[in-house]
């Protein structure tokens, strides 16, 4: 805590403070007025009337125990944080793919270095977590937009699921479509990874057509027409593209391989 005059008071740690107005900017930083000329500096807040203070900005987290980082598939790397350092965070992340989702953060400076703090649903809480927020964030991101590029079919497409191969022509599924499978009562969201997007050319529709590529050759298939309700299959499809127009797009952008001219052309030949 400071004075007006310069001068300077310490107050201890969790002490509540009365204070008048609003936030006030002093040589670039911003102050709590308290009263007969002392403020104290907003960077030593925790609460607010009781409740969080939140920022936009990066901030940083004191681990309780030293940690591995994780990446982007959220496996552990040989990186350690150790305990009780301080570490610089620009993002928080929500992963929604479990029954409780689970909150990352994101260490500042990099785009595939994570810290896992603890289910989300207890966030904010200066009590709980595998490590302390020195200020809580705003903005939760989802953690699959955030880190991947992913598709997800549109209403009406969810039962059909179309698929096609690179020469445009649309794949026969038998019956089945994509879904990713159950794990016990809880359903993951049906969003599927892509590395790129191309134009092919459509015998059918006599014209080229933006695609999408998704990654791996085989998927968790549902079959309806099976003897129990609730029936995956793990089929081997091969390389498979999507029809940008049955799908929509979230995350990570993708590059596009070619024009649709350069996939009318190569058609013509």
């Amino acid at each position: 805590m400071k004075s007006y005059r310069g001068g300077k008071a310490t107050v201890t740690r969790n002490q509540k403070i009365k204070y008048a107005g609003k936030l006030t900017e002093t040589s670039r930083e911003l102050y709590y007025y308290v009263g007969s000329g002392s403020y104290v500096k907003a960077l030593n807040v925790s609460k607010i009337n009781g409740q969080y203070v939140f920022t936009k900005q990066p901030t940083y987290v004191i681990p309780r125990a030293d940690m591995y980082v994780l990446n982007k598939d959220l496996k552990e790397t040989s990186k350690v944080v150790r305990t009780g350092s301080k570490v610089k965070i620009d993002q928080v992340l929500i992963d929604t793919d479990y029954t409780d989702p689970q909150l990352y953060v994101r260490i500042a400076g990099t785009k595939d270095q994570f810290l896992y703090w603890t289910d989300a649903g207890d966030y904010p809480d200066e009590d709980e977590g595998n490590f302390s927020f020195r200020f809580f964030m705003d903005n939760n991101h989802n953690f699959a937009e955030s880190t991947q590029s992913l598709v997800t079919f549109k209403q009406g497409l969810e039962k059909t699921t179309p698929f096609y191969n690179e020469q445009g022509q649309l794949i026969d599924l038998g019956g089945k479509y994509l879904e990713k499978a159950a794990r016990g009562n809880f359903l993951p969201e049906n969003n599927y990874q892509v590395d790129y997007a191309r134009y092919i050319w459509v015998p059918s529709e006599k014209k080229a057509e933006l695609f999408y590529h998704l990654i791996g050759t085989t998927f968790s298939m549902r079959d309806p027409h099976s003897k129990y309700e609730y029936t995956w299959v793990k089929q081997n499809i091969g390389s498979v593209y999507v029809k940008a127009s049955d799908v929509t797009f979230k995350g990570l952008k993708v590059k596009t391989q070619n024009t649709a001219e350069e996939a009318t052309k190569l058609a013509e030949k």
